[in-house]
């Protein structure tokens, strides 16, 4: 069924990036898709702040550009949570977690901002767990690694609204 619909989508929407899936519950859009030993393989990708196209990419925008300065330590716990999910997602998307690892652990750099989302009620055991699993050369860039930064980004995105 669900190749029948991929085929069908295919032809009418050439440009893949622009067709979006929904599976397990949670939206997914293809990378690419192509053929091999006879088979259709499809890469899918979960939309996210770092590639721009997270659905609520708008409003975390605003939330940024509010509470984050151009430089140095937010001024309050909330945009201090922002920033810290901003250099995460850096560190992982530019560089596979190379500077924020060390012999397996999260460095003392990178615990900071670890713990300035957890400062504000996020649970990040899992997270920190997930990170250290991660190599160096060879992180999947997946859409498991997706979830775990939009998880993320949903509850910060969600705090205002539990906290008034």
């Amino acid at each position: 069924m669900f190749l029948t619909e991929w085929n069908r989508v295919i032809e009418r929407h050439p440009d893949t990036k622009k067709v979006r899936f929904l599976i397990d519950g949670k939206i997914v859009t293809p990378e690419s898709h192509g053929y091999e030993d006879g088979l259709l393989t499809i890469q899918l990708t979960e939309p996210t702040l770092w590639d721009g196209n997270h659905p609520r990419q708008a409003e975390w925008d605003a939330l940024w550009d509010k509470h984050v300065p151009a430089s140095g330590e937010a001024d309050t716990p909330y945009g201090e949570a922002i920033r810290a999910l901003g250099r995460l997602q850096h560190e992982y998307y530019n560089n596979g977690f190379c500077n924020a690892l060390q012999d397996g652990l999260v460095t003392d750099f990178y615990l900071h901002f670890i713990d300035s989302i957890h400062h504000i009620g996020y649970d990040m055991n899992g997270f920190r767990k997930w990170m250290r699993s991660q190599r160096y050369g060879h992180c999947d860039f997946d859409i498991h690694a997706a979830r775990q930064f939009n998880a993320i980004t949903e509850y910060i995105l969600d705090y205002d609204s539990r906290n008034k």
